[in-house]
């Protein structure tokens, strides 16, 4: 399956940026696990684990907007550009993700 032999280029490349930290130790572990899924399992756990992995970025891309929350300091240096409040932000970028859930959980549902 091309997206887990993509998928580990990019943990590749992803290792060679870290800088002291616990990527060392995960960063290498996926990449361990990405490869014996390409490798040694048949066509439909490769699709299993593709699958996953989409849902895992799209899904950690909401989350993290719902840590940061309004205080975050991009909206606060927007802010200061702009003069339009954090919490605007907050919901643009909120909206933003959840559309990408939305229309990106429907090409993984139902391709064309």
């Amino acid at each position: 399956m091309t997206a887990l032999w993509i998928t580990l280029f990019l943990l590749g490349i992803l290792l060679l940026l870290l800088r002291r930290s616990f990527g060392f130790f995960t960063v290498p572990l996926t990449g361990g696990l990405v490869y014996i899924f390409g490798r040694y399992t048949p066509t439909s756990a490769q699709i299993a684990a593709a699958y996953a992995i989409a849902w895992l970025l799209l899904l950690s891309g909401v989350r993290g907007i719902l840590v940061r929350g309004a205080q975050s300091g991009d909206g606060g240096n927007l802010r200061q550009l702009t003069l339009i409040p954090r919490f605007i932000w907050f919901l643009l970028w909120l909206a933003a993700a959840l559309a990408a859930v939305a229309i990106g959980g429907r090409w993984l549902v139902m391709p064309a």
